[in-house]
């Protein structure tokens, strides 16, 4: 006779194991297997229940993450310093492009002019021979090769974000805009222009501050420009010898101007100067001069009629010195952020007929 298997529930000692659980392969009689059958079921349903809790759980945590993780913030603050930087890469850019071509055009015209009136004058009064032909063939030569500034200047795509673009200059075009003998251009204000932009005075009313701009543009290297004070008004001096960058507007006062280093002499009352209105010049960089004592820099120097001073431009350390017969007089640290590259000659006269001559 076959032996009977009771049920597996320890409760159950009267019935005999009729029904087979494939989970844990035991016997239960009928009452215990339908009561097996529902702690199964019980178990799926905790199960589903702590699966559901915890993916409300996620999803709120998550929400969570996504509405105030500092991490996305910092994402979000690179991207959008990061289009204000290109931005600004490319404004810096596109000016000093422009304001290159726009140079570059007035110094040809000017240039073609005298040449065009000497060729008009010497072809009228029969006035040449064949080595004026040929060194007339090889200034228009040296000419066309200025003009040729987009061939000159190429564009750097910068991987980084602080400087994703910036110009190239072959040492053709460096060559061209800073080796080249210094003369005054542009002006602002009465300054009347001579010797072919070597001499600039002052031609307006008295106690005003008419500027005047050098040709040359900066960009690297150490450079020096000598200035002659030919004329300088004795008793009320003022005259101001420094840099602005070619990217800030033309100011006819120095103290307008965002971008001017340099160095103000005066015999007048100086701390009456307002610098975008701030009472304090060094604040602009500027050193103000009187009776040569400067505001925080005592120079030991003050500029006189018929001095040749030297201003020079280090780019390379981004500083300007002043220099009196070889001796250095003062050094300004020049901020790039408020005077950026390409800069340019900047003098500014105070009195009429004051006068300088580059040399």
């Amino acid at each position: 006779m076959a032996t009977k298997i009771p049920c597996a529930n320890p409760n159950c000692a009267k019935h005999i194991g009729i029904f087979a659980c494939q989970g844990c392969k035991q016997l239960f009689c009928g009452k215990h297997s339908n009561e097996h059958r529902q702690e199964i079921t019980n178990l799926l349903d905790n199960i589903m229940c702590e699966h559901d809790s915890m993916l409300q759980q996620l999803h709120q945590t998550m929400t969570n993450v996504l509405s105030q993780n500092s991490l996305l913030d910092q994402i979000n603050k690179w991207e959008n310093d990061s289009i204000n930087s290109i931005q600004i890469a490319a404004k810096e850019a596109r000016d000093i492009v422009e304001q290159i071509i726009y140079q570059k055009k007035e110094e040809a015209e000017n240039d073609f002019r005298v040449l065009s009136s000497e060729l008009k004058q010497r072809r009228e009064n029969d006035d040449y021979v064949e080595t004026d032909i040929n060194e007339w063939k090889n200034e228009l030569y040296r000419r066309r090769e200025k003009l040729n500034i987009s061939d000159n200047i190429g564009i750097d795509i910068g991987s980084s974000v602080p400087n994703p673009i910036k110009l190239i200059w072959n040492p053709i075009t460096q060559q061209n805009l800073q080796s080249g003998k210094e003369k005054f251009s542009k002006v602002c204000g009465d300054i009347k222009l001579e010797c072919n932009g070597q001499i600039a005075i002052h031609k307006g009313m008295d106690c005003t501050h008419p500027s005047v701009y050098g040709t040359n543009i900066y960009l690297d290297g150490v450079h020096e420009i000598s200035i002659h004070v030919q004329k300088l008004e004795r008793l009320r001096k003022w005259i101001f010898l420094g840099i602005t960058s070619l990217l800030k507007p033309m100011r006819a006062n120095p103290f307008s101007s965002s971008s001017a280093n340099g160095w103000l002499f005066s015999d007048g009352i100086a701390n009456a100067v307002e610098c975008n209105d701030k009472k304090s010049v060094a604040q602009t960089n500027a050193i103000m001069c009187q009776k040569g004592v400067g505001h925080d820099i005592h120079l030991n120097y003050n500029i006189n009629e018929n001095d040749i001073v030297k201003v020079v431009l280090n780019c390379q350390k981004k500083n300007i010195q002043l220099t009196h017969t070889g001796k250095l007089v003062s050094q300004i640290s020049v901020e790039l952020e408020s005077c950026p590259f390409p800069w340019q000659l900047f003098v500014s006269l105070g009195h009429t007929n004051d006068c300088i001559r580059i040399v």
